[in-house]
């Protein structure tokens, strides 16, 4: 009777001790998976800026049209030359065909990181036909002599964006393409 109390006493001190290991990994696993998470949304900050400046005189504020198209500032000069140099000039321009080159890296780029966010499917197929020697040895009469192998391959793979990689990556980019759009606005 003894040796079955200490028994039933181990078992539920194992019993415990496995509840409390459970518990214990359960809560490691927790603190890493909040360590590995994205930090929040980005919020531009606010500025507090006074309705007027002592210095501020004849001055008007800034009232930036980023929206809208430019034109080719330099035609408003009006004078023939000057706007014909600056035809050859955006002709030849190595600076202009840089920014060009860095607007289509980044669409590109842009294009590349939204990849991650749809799943990947591949597929394939082989087919051979073989025919065997009708010499070989242990060949049977019945035994054909042309074999075919058909084989269809597919995979489908699709990585969850949980901690916010993909989607993070995808925001940059597209900062990154309109960025770079907008250093050749001008130009176009």
């Amino acid at each position: 009777m003894t040796r079955a109390i200490r028994i039933g006493k181990l078992a539920d001190a194992a019993q415990k001790s496995v509840s409390w290991n459970i518990f214990a990994i359960l809560c490691i696993g927790l603190v890493l998976a909040e360590g590995c998470s994205v930090g929040p949304k980005y919020a531009k900050p606010v500025a507090q800026i006074p309705a007027s400046y002592k210095e501020m005189g004849n001055w008007k504020t800034a009232e930036p049209s980023d929206a809208t198209r430019k034109d080719k500032w330099w035609k408003s000069s009006g004078t023939r030359n000057f706007n014909a140099l600056e035809d050859k000039l955006t002709v030849s321009n190595q600076t202009l065909r840089a920014a060009q080159d860095r607007c289509l890296e980044a669409r590109a780029a842009l294009k590349f990181s939204r990849a991650g966010e749809f799943p990947q499917v591949t597929a394939g197929g082989l087919a051979s036909r073989q025919r065997s020697s009708s010499n070989r040895p242990l060949r049977g009469a019945t035994s054909p002599s042309n074999y075919s192998d058909f084989v269809l391959s597919g995979d489908i793979s699709y990585e969850a964006d949980v901690w916010g990689r993909v989607r993070k990556t995808v925001e940059a980019s597209r900062a990154e393409a309109q960025a770079s759009a907008a250093d050749l606005e001008p130009f176009a």
